[in-house]
C-alpha cells in the first residue's frame, strides 16, 4: 500500500534506523538536540541520519507548530534523498515526507528561508526519481528556490542560486522546459560569491559552463573540485563530488572534441 504525502504516492520502505521512538527523549528540545548532535558528526552515515529523522519526526508529532523541528526534518529528508540517489524507492520515500515537512515549515513562518529552500531540494530530488511527470514539477522546484533566494541567497553556502543554477543548466530548453545554461552560469556565479571555498559551487558551475559550451572554463572549475581538501563540513560529500567532477570533465572533453570535429 502507498502512503499519500503532499498529494503524491510515497512508497513504503523498511526503516534503517537503529533506535526506536520509544527509546528517544520525550521533550522536543531534547529530540532536536539529539538530531543536531548526529548532524554535527564529521561523517554521519545514512543510518545516523535515519536515527536523526526519527527523532525529528517524533518532535514534529509532539509539537506540530515547532518550526525548527519541521525545517530540520525537511533538511534531513533531503540529505537522505541525495544519499540514496541510486535507490529511487528510498529517494521518493524520504523526499515525499520532506515535501510535507517543508510545507509545514513554510506555513509556520514563510518569511524564513529554510522551508522554501528544503521544499525545493525535496521536490527536485522527488522529481528526479519519477519516470513520468517530472517536468511538471520543475516550475514548483524553481519557484521554491527563487523564493529562498529573495530571503537569503547565501544560505547553505549559496544553496539557493547554486541549486537554481544547476536546474537551469540541466533542464531541457524551452519549450520543453526552462533550461538556460547562460542563466545557470550567472546564478552559479552568485553562489560562488557567497561561498568561494564550497566545492559543490565549482562542480555545478562546471556543469553550467559545459552546457553553455565554455569547455575550457568548465574544466577549470572541475579541477578546483578535484584538488579540494576535505574539511569538517564537506568531508562526507567530497568523494562523491570528486567523482562527479571527474565524470563532468570527461564528458566536457568529449563535447569539446565533438564541437571541434563539427567545425573543422
Amino acid at each position: 500500500m502507498l502512503v499519500l504525502l503532499a498529494g503524491c504516492p510515497v512508497p513504503p520502505i523498511k526503516s534503517g534506523a537503529t533506535v526506536t521512538a520509544e527509546k528517544l527523549p520525550e521533550k522536543v528540545p531534547d529530540l532536536i538536540k539529539y538530531a543536531d548532535d548526529i548532524r554535527a558528526k564529521p561523517d554521519p552515515s545514512a543510518v545516523d541520519m535515519e536515527n536523526a529523522l526519527l527523532a525529528l519526526d517524533k518532535a514534529t508529532k509532539a509539537d506540530p507548530k515547532n518550526f525548527e523541528a519541521q525545517s530540520k526534518a525537511a533538511r534531513t529528508t533531503a540529505w537522505l534523498g541525495d544519499e540514496y540517489y541510486d535507490d529511487k524507492t528510498k529517494r521518493q520515500h524520504f523526499t515525499g515526507r520532506g515535501i510535507d515537512y517543508a510545507k509545514a515549515a513554510i506555513d509556520l513562518d514563510g518569511k524564513r528561508v529554510e522551508g522554501h529552500y528544503f521544499s525545493g531540494n525535496n521536490l527536485g530530488l522527488s522529481a528526479s526519481a519519477k519516470l513520468v511527470g517530472a517536468k511538471f514539477m520543475v516550475p514548483s522546484v524553481r519557484d521554491a528556490w527563487k523564493k529562498a533566494m529573495t530571503i537569503d541567497a547565501c544560505y547553505d553556502h549559496g544553496g539557493p542560486p547554486r541549486n537554481l543554477g544547476e536546474l537551469y543548466a540541466k533542464a531541457p530548453p524551452w519549450p520543453a522546459s526552462i533550461g538556460d545554461p547562460d542563466k545557470g552560469v550567472e546564478l552559479l556565479g552568485q553562489a560562488l560569491k557567497c561561498a568561494p571555498d564550497w566545492p559543490q559551487n565549482h562542480l555545478f558551475l562546471g556543469d553550467a559552463l559545459c552546457a553553455a559550451e565554455k569547455y575550457d572554463e568548465a574544466k577549470k572549475q572541475y579541477q578546483v573540485v578535484t584538488d579540494a581538501q576535505p574539511n569538517a563540513e564537506d568531508q562526507h560529500f567530497l568523494p562523491k563530488w570528486k567523482n562527479l567532477a571527474k565524470k563532468g570533465n570527461e564528458d566536457c572533453e568529449k563535447k569539446k572534441q565533438a564541437a571541434l570535429s563539427r567545425n573543422s
